[in-house]
């Protein structure tokens, strides 16, 4: 639904025609119709239209600032990660093109396709979120104004990525064709950095400028897929073993970091199977465990186990950021017991016990097995 009034709102229309399948007319939505069921997120769609109209990064720091206190109220007043994750990532996603027009004035729109890898790159932004970014060149050379997309992001609310994974950085903002390079190497090469390197960017997906450098490299990536690569993906993804012992969640009076234990290896699995089955049309997670389950990969039951599971540590996690945020406390991944009602420490507990499940069938499934037990709590 918000998608379709960001399709008005960017066209300056007020009615959408609805099509059948088949193309006939089947009725006709207007802005106000869409705007009085996205209640009560409509202050997030009047930041988007903001956005849009904004001139100065200035202006973008205030909707940047105005946007966390937005999201962080909706959240504790009910909304799931699911309902609000892609609306979220829509207005982050324009809040960065924005930035890039500004700054270059639209020039070379054509010329480079600006790139997000992370929870933006999979459609999965919650209220913190860092910059994760890349630039793909068509032309014979790199930007040059990558360094100052990044400051003006950072300036704006997006802190830079601790790892480096910016455009910023010479060595993520290359031409098409030094890309095609990195990825031959990497799948021909599985050594560690090699593995995280392709971690990050199979999610990688286009924000800003001509797509279709980012479509004729996922093409090409297709082809250069390797079964070892493939192999130590999945031993990524079971590397981080979920702390469950026999009397429950194991160090939970300590805290438990939801993103290490229940999120990275839902995401780290799910992508290592799409990209195994060639399902790169899409990076989002529930899309692709969706995905694998129309190819029989999984079946519907542990489709619909780890879609509920990712879905309920995620809320958790976004519940614990917005209460940091209207709290102005230091956001973090970590819940403890006393965080936890008795409904929610059951559910998360059985959420655990289905990422561990998942993780036996990567393991069968690739012949691999953990090597690293998980860090102390």
């Amino acid at each position: 639904v918000f998608d379709a009034l960001t399709a008005m709102v960017d066209a300056g229309i007020d009615h959408l025609p609805i099509t059948a399948q088949a193309g006939q007319l089947f009725g006709v939505v207007t802005r106000k119709d869409i705007q009085v069921h996205l209640e009560p997120s409509f202050s997030i769609v009047k930041l988007y239209r903001k956005i849009g109209k904004a001139t100065t990064i200035g202006e973008l720091i205030t909707i940047c600032r105005t946007l966390r206190l937005s999201v962080a109220k909706i959240v504790l007043a009910g909304a799931g990660f699911y309902d609000l994750t892609k609306m979220l990532c829509s207005v982050h996603d324009a809040i960065v093109a924005r930035t890039i027009e500004i700054r270059t004035g639209g020039a070379g729109r054509d010329e480079f396709a600006w790139i997000h890898m992370g929870s933006s790159g999979r459609k999965e932004e919650i209220i913190a979120t860092d910059q994760d970014n890349a630039l793909i060149c068509g032309g014979s050379e790199p930007a040059s104004w990558t360094a100052l997309i990044s400051e003006s992001l950072e300036q704006i609310g997006l802190p830079q990525c601790p790892g480096d994974y910016m455009a910023s950085n010479q060595k993520w903002n290359q031409v098409l064709s030094v890309w095609v390079g990195y990825f031959n190497q990497w799948f021909s090469e599985p050594i560690p950095d090699h593995i995280r390197y392709l971690s990050v960017f199979l999610d990688m997906r286009p924000v800003w400028g001509n797509s279709s450098l980012h479509a004729q490299l996922v093409r090409h990536i297709r082809s250069v897929v390797t079964p070892e690569a493939i192999r130590l993906l999945a031993q990524d993804a079971i590397e981080l073993e979920p702390p469950l012992g026999i009397f429950g969640i194991v160090g939970l009076h300590k805290g438990v970091d939801l993103k290490t234990y229940g999120i990275y290896p839902i995401v780290n699995g799910t992508r290592v199977l799409a990209v195994d089955h060639e399902i790169l049309e899409t990076t989002n997670t529930r899309e692709r465990l969706e995905a694998l389950r129309d190819q029989e990969v999984l079946s519907d039951a542990m489709c619909h186990e780890l879609i509920e599971s990712y879905g309920f540590i995620q809320d958790l996690r976004l519940q614990r950021h917005a209460r940091s945020v209207m709290n102005e406390s230091q956001v973090n991944n970590r819940i403890g017991a006393r965080d936890l009602s008795k409904i929610d420490l059951l559910l998360l507990k059985e959420s655990l016990k289905i990422v561990s499940s998942f993780q036996k069938f990567l393991m069968k499934k690739y012949d691999v097995e953990r090597v690293v037990i998980y860090s102390q709590l």
